[in-house]
């Protein structure tokens, strides 16, 4: 998990937070699947989160999906992602 520091709003009753909340997202190919219709579009479109890695099935898709999202960081499965970016300072 990528965790960010958060304050609440008692005027809004939200939670904000300080930095973007960083997002790996597994299955992101960038030809077939449900996160490119819906999950990628959702997260892109919130300000307080920030998609950073993404991983696929494979290192070609992978690339592919890291060109087709914006992502720097991409990974041809989730165990990879998972070392690279499951602590606070892993994904940047």
């Amino acid at each position: 998990m990528i965790f960010a520091p958060f304050e609440t709003d008692s005027e809004k009753n939200t939670i904000m937070t300080k930095t973007p909340l960083r997002i790996g997202l597994v299955g992101a190919n960038p030809n077939q699947s449900w996160a490119k219709l819906s999950h990628i579009p959702a997260i892109q479109a919130l300000p307080e989160v920030e998609l950073v890695a993404v991983a696929t099935s494979n290192d070609k898709s992978a690339r592919e999906a890291g060109e087709a999202f914006g992502v720097s960081q991409f990974y041809g499965n989730a165990d990879e992602l998972a070392q690279g970016c499951g602590s606070r300072v892993g994904c940047r």
